[in-house]
């Protein structure tokens, strides 16, 4: 019986396939009610706000879920003062103290800057000319002082030329 059953669901369900196939996509009786079905299925009969009130009312969720949401979007929220120390105060423990602030604002020195170069790994980031890690680490006599140099620019304007930032992808 169990084998029966099984059957007639094969069955049937390859005759909707074949059904599907001749008559799913011409303009008929049979594509129009699947239509139809579908539409009612993929309307949105209602809707919960940001408040998480349900809005079933065209006119509403036009107004307070849609423009609503594009308002928020484009509002202007620096105006809005956030004390962060009070709001994320219990998940940053660890605070600069004002000696070390002091020194993260200061100027990068010729020595952190070889020390970077140093601790980088052999063979790693070739820039746009080709050059790796390991060029530098051994002309860094004739480079470190032009490396130096685009290194202060840099901190001091916060402008990279493109050049210098493009990645060869090989």
């Amino acid at each position: 019986m169990r084998f029966l059953t099984l059957a007639e669901k094969s069955f049937y369900k390859d005759k909707a396939r074949i059904t599907w196939l001749e008559e799913g996509d011409a303009n008929t009786t049979f594509f129009q009610s699947k239509y139809k079905v579908q539409s009612v299925r993929n309307r949105i009969l209602s809707i919960k706000d940001r408040n998480r009130i349900m809005l079933t009312n065209y006119e509403k969720v036009k107004e307070e879920v849609v423009v609503g949401f594009y308002r928020d979007l484009f509002a202007d929220h620096s105006i809005t003062q956030i004390n962060y120390e009070e709001e994320l105060g219990h998940i940053i423990k660890k605070r600069i103290v004002l000696e070390d602030g002091d020194a993260l604002q200061g100027m990068v020195t010729n020595n952190e800057i070889g020390r970077a170069l140093i601790n980088m790994k052999k063979g790693k980031a070739p820039g746009p000319d080709g050059f790796s890690v390991d060029f530098f680490k051994h002309s860094w006599n004739v480079v470190k002082e032009n490396v130096f140099e685009a290194a202060k620019t840099f901190f001091a304007t916060c402008h990279m030329p493109k050049a210098l930032n493009n990645t060869n992808v090989c």
